[in-house]
């Protein structure tokens, strides 16, 4: 029993093969068991629990069936994506206000029952399938769609224009269709949502979008990833305030209807021509040595990336070595801000790459690294007693074992005496 205990986190426990027993535990806020491929069942005590917030088992491939006669009125989310195996789902929710549920393995011909009287979900995430045609009015104010486990014999574009539609997606103020590939056009008849404030298409066969998308009177952000077929894009309304397209690589046609009057947003581009010329050293190679300078306040790093895939969180970033009197090799490491390759919320559910069309350099000022070479030399000094001008070795790496087809073609630093506000561009 562990009464004060308020998160339980068993990610990746992918031998357990029993949920525990929370009952000794009542003040569990989260409960975690995402990727526990063994596990058969969830234990019913944790939907006794009255503080539950977050339940979260996405990837548990051996659950069968999730069900609770009861469920906390705190609970805000539901996690159950990628459980390839579940057949029954019937959790009574006290309350689904605010709720976010997560079935996209959903292979069942009909939705749970425990759904079809409820309604103001925060968002769903659900296979398409034509079964949702039978979900209530203003059912959930985010829809996110992704690919049938089991393929369905009907075309997906007839299935989406059947369930766009119905109930609960007349209201919906954010719709994500993604990662169907053989989806190849979106219905005339999303024209209907007239709620429709975003639409996301993300992964998926479309080679154009309809002409009535122009007719959704609040829709005022379209984003557009990874459709690699898309060739074309039709005329917007007038009042579509954000539009995204990144990497739709058969792109060709976008026609615009800026002619009438719109509010201008400015967007910030750094631009960098000649950025070799203003650094001090610079190199084709990886590595390269060089002394010291004196009153350093800190280092200015770039890189150039070529082009090619990598996923969020790559590994980049320059280790300085520095050879003490004694001979003995120190290793100070520094890296650019952790989020210069960090995906949007909606790329979460499933793992993916980023495509860079082209080279991309990444340039970061760090006084840190600085910081602690200096101290390491002033801590060399004041044992030994003499003046030491070390000589320092500067290695630029990415993690080239994931990361194969993107090389570092060229890379250098400036020693700053200065203090300067530079960001990862």
């Amino acid at each position: 029993n562990l009464p004060n205990l308020e998160i339980l986190d068993l990610t990746g426990s992918k031998k357990l093969i029993e949920c525990p027993n929370v009952s000794g535990s009542p003040k569990l806020k989260d409960v975690i068991l995402d990727c526990c491929e063994s596990m058969p069942e969830v234990d019913s005590s944790i939907f006794l629990l009255q503080k539950l917030e977050r339940l979260n088992m996405a990837g548990c491939k051996s659950v069968k069936s999730l069900s609770g006669n009861t469920c906390s009125l705190a609970l805000l989310q539901l996690n159950a994506m990628d459980c390839i195996n579940l057949q029954e789902f019937s959790v009574t929710f006290a309350s689904t206000d605010r709720l976010i549920l997560g079935l996209t393995n959903w292979s069942g011909n009909e939705l749970p029952s425990s759904l079809l009287n409820k309604k103001n979900h925060d968002s769903i995430y659900f296979p398409m399938i034509e079964c949702l045609v039978d979900l209530p009015e203003n059912f959930a104010k985010r829809i996110w769609l992704v690919s049938p486990l089991n393929r369905e014999h009907v075309h997906p574009s007839i299935t989406l224009h059947k369930i766009l539609s119905s109930p609960a997606f007349i209201g919906v103020k954010l719709l994500v269709i993604s990662y169907i590939p053989t989806l190849s056009e979106i219905p005339d008849n999303i024209s209907l949502l007239s709620s429709l404030e975003s639409l996301r298409l993300i992964a998926i066969g479309i080679r154009s979008l309809p002409e009535t998308i122009k007719y959704l009177p609040r829709l005022s952000e379209l984003c557009i990833y990874d459709c690699e077929m898309l060739q074309s894009i039709p005329a917007l309304s007038r009042f579509t305030e954000f539009f995204i397209v990144s990497n739709c690589e058969s792109l060709e046609t976008v026609l615009s209807t800026m002619g009438g009057p719109y509010n201008h947003r400015p967007i910030p581009v750094t631009c960098m021509p000649g950025i070799e010329y203003w650094f001090d050293y610079t190199s084709t190679q990886v590595s390269f040595s060089l002394e010291l300078p004196p009153k350093l306040f800190g280092f200015v790093y770039y890189l150039v990336l070529s082009q090619g895939r990598v996923e969020e969180g790559v590994g980049i970033g320059c280790e300085c070595y520095l050879d003490n009197i004694s001979g003995e090799r120190i290793c100070i490491t520094s890296f650019p801000r952790a989020d210069i390759f960090q995906f949007p919320w909606f790329y979460k559910v499933i793992e993916t790459t980023i495509h860079m069309m082209s080279d991309h350099v990444v340039l970061w000022y760090d006084p840190v690294s600085c910081k602690q070479i200096m101290e390491e030399i002033k801590s060399i000094n004041d044992v030994s007693g003499i003046g030491y001008n070390p000589k320092l070795t500067f290695r630029f790496f990415i993690d080239e074992n994931v990361y194969d087809d993107v090389v570092i073609q060229e890379c250098g630093f400036r020693p700053s005496k200065t203090s300067l506000k530079l960001h990862s561009a």
